[in-house]
């Protein structure tokens, strides 16, 4: 994405002839975002034994599992939903890790039948897997004790996070897959979401190497996702080239340890996603009271984002004549939730109706959030590369609401 003279291109087109070709509200991707933001990723992280999975759940799109596929990456899942995605985008069932929590016996045979690796969260959910699969192999999510930058929390990690084993129950974990001839085969955790800083992931990378040294079956460490993207306008970026080189010391050590290659997984998502995508929607009213309110076609449940986190995103008028004249509004919704606000206190050009405004950042858990509360049906999505571009998700009629 780019902006020159006013106008906003994604690919080599401007912004107003997508919404014109394709309707709004409009999620569209760029392809080369997508693979840029990726290489990136891998060509920071030196050790051999790097494996990238990507975190399906920010964006599931088929046509984007299939475009990263073909650079290379894995996926990771949370549910035999995502995975049941990811094979009909072409993934084989051993590219795929599935890190659930509270799955019941379907899942769990779904994932014995397809043979998938799955990353268990507790020791009820280790036990009642391994009876299913006895002499199978598995993989513990660990809630690590690492201490996040000050005024980050995690819902992730720490004594109120419901997800993953105390590492004191490490041992007991072996035990119960002893009990059934199951091999313990990988240590997994999460952080958090969105984090900027390096040193967490180093710490946790060190924890779990630690735990690693206890097991003499474990092939891989799963460091989770999480790498932030900043949505400001002025930007702080994740400092992936010193990630990938501290990690890299990590593994080679624990490896030598081992006498063996020890694989390092990443899930990386919303660092591949979000800068790489944009919803366009138009301006239908605009209302002047005790301030300005610009309504648009789409809506909090299209984009859920500034709704869940409070999350902020840059809105920008996406063509028409430079102005200096600017404007404060706030970005509303089109249904009648009080809260519908897309962004509050934006600065602006003047806009009229017809106007298009993109919404920046919107390429990760954009439409994989979306739902039909209040019943709007959901966007299109289109995906370009250079002069070409095609729909990748057909946009939904109201039929589709039954």
């Amino acid at each position: 994405m780019h902006a020159f003279d006013n106008r906003l291109f994604l690919g080599d087109f401007k912004a107003v002839e997508l919404a014109e070709l394709y309707g709004t509200p409009l999620y569209v991707y760029e392809e080369e975002e997508i693979k840029r933001n990726f290489r990136k990723i891998k060509e920071s992280i030196k050790y051999s034994h790097t494996r990238i999975h990507y975190a399906m759940f920010c964006n599931n799109n088929r046509q984007i599992l299939k475009l990263l596929r073909e650079e290379g990456a894995l996926i990771t899942a949370t549910c035999p939903g995502d995975a049941f995605i990811a094979m009909k985008a072409g993934f084989l069932p051993g590219e795929i890790i599935i890190s659930g929590t509270n799955m019941g016996k379907e899942d769990f045979l779904f994932i014995k039948e397809k043979g998938i690796q799955i990353n268990v969260d507790s020791l009820g959910q280790l036990e009642d897997f391994c009876r299913l699969n006895p002499k199978g192999r598995a993989g513990l999510r660990v809630n690590l004790k690492v201490r996040l930058p000050e005024g980050i929390g995690s819902a992730c990690i720490g004594r109120e996070s419901r997800l993953g084993l105390e590492e004191r129950q490490l041992k007991e974990a072996l035990k119960i897959a002893s009990k059934y001839k199951v091999k313990i085969n990988g240590l997994q955790t999460y952080l958090g979401t969105n984090l900027l800083e390096v040193p967490p992931f180093i710490a946790a990378l060190k924890r779990l190497a630690l735990l690693a040294e206890k097991i003499d079956s474990i092939e891989y460490l799963d460091l989770g996702g999480g790498f932030g993207v900043d949505y400001s306008e002025k930007p702080k970026e994740f400092n992936v080239e010193e990630f990938g080189k501290e990690v890299t010391g990590i593994m080679e050590k624990l490896s030598e340890k081992k006498g063996k290659r020890i694989a390092l997984i990443i899930e990386p998502g919303r660092s591949i996603m979000a800068k790489a995508g944009v919803l366009l929607t138009k301006v239908v009213s605009i209302k002047h009271t005790c301030k300005t309110f610009v309504g648009t076609d789409t809506c909090f449940a299209h984009f859920m984002r500034p709704f869940v986190y409070n999350a902020e995103h840059t809105i920008l008028k996406a063509g028409g004549i430079e102005s200096k004249r600017q404007i404060t509004a706030d970005i509303c919704g089109n249904t009648t939730l009080s809260v519908d606000f897309l962004g509050r206190d934006k600065k602006l050009p003047p806009v009229k109706k017809g106007d298009i405004l993109a919404i920046l950042g919107a390429g990760a858990y954009g439409y994989a959030m979306s739902n039909h509360f209040l019943s709007r049906p959901r966007p299109a999505e289109v995906l370009v590369s250079g002069k070409k571009s095609r729909i990748i998700r057909e946009r939904e009629k109201l039929g589709d609401l039954l």
